[in-house]
């Protein structure tokens, strides 16, 4: 079988322009390989910073709930405390120490006001001398408590929050 000189460059031209569809469609699937990674990446970024920015918006609404219920709660502990100061201001038996009737009075407010576990009130040097808890030893000296040396220079806040601790009488 004789070929003729035009046959053979007419299968050489199809095999190259074969190469070169094939090499372009190649490159075609590789591009949108690479455009729907790009896309995805895209999407999840933008899906992450709505993300973000809800948990943002969630926590600032959770801090603002949480704040308004700590106000409220400390402006009922600071009206709590107020009359209980006004009542031992009125009564000069509630100077003494564990007075009957303050100690009930105390052991009152204390219903009232369940986040908190006693309520005391201490005399200028610092010792217990009324307590909601009358098992508690009456001249305790708590002159040391942060919460003591708040008040006792005079200058400090109506309302002081102390340092958690551990009680002394109940351990």
């Amino acid at each position: 079988m004789v070929r003729r000189h035009g046959q053979t460059d007419a299968v050489r031209v199809d095999r190259v322009t074969f190469d070169r569809v094939r090499l372009a469609i190649l490159s075609l699937i590789v591009f949108l390989g690479i455009l729907l990674v790009f896309d995805t990446a895209v999407d999840l970024w933008r899906s992450r910073q709505q993300a973000m920015a809800n948990a943002e918006r969630e926590a600032r609404n959770l801090t603002l709930l949480l704040e308004g219920h700590a106000a409220g709660a400390l402006g009922e502990i600071d009206l709590l405390l107020s009359t209980g100061a006004e009542y031992v201001a009125a009564r000069p038996e509630a100077r003494l120490p564990l007075d009957q009737e303050t100690t009930a009075f105390l052991q009152r407010r204390l219903g009232i006001a369940p986040q908190l576990t006693a309520i005391v009130v201490l005399g200028p040097d610092g010792r217990l001398l009324q307590s909601s808890d009358p098992t508690d030893p009456a001249f305790a000296d708590l002159s040391d408590r942060d919460y003591f040396q708040a008040h006792a220079s005079g200058g400090g806040p109506a309302l002081f929050l102390g340092m958690p601790g551990i009680s002394r009488f109940k351990g």
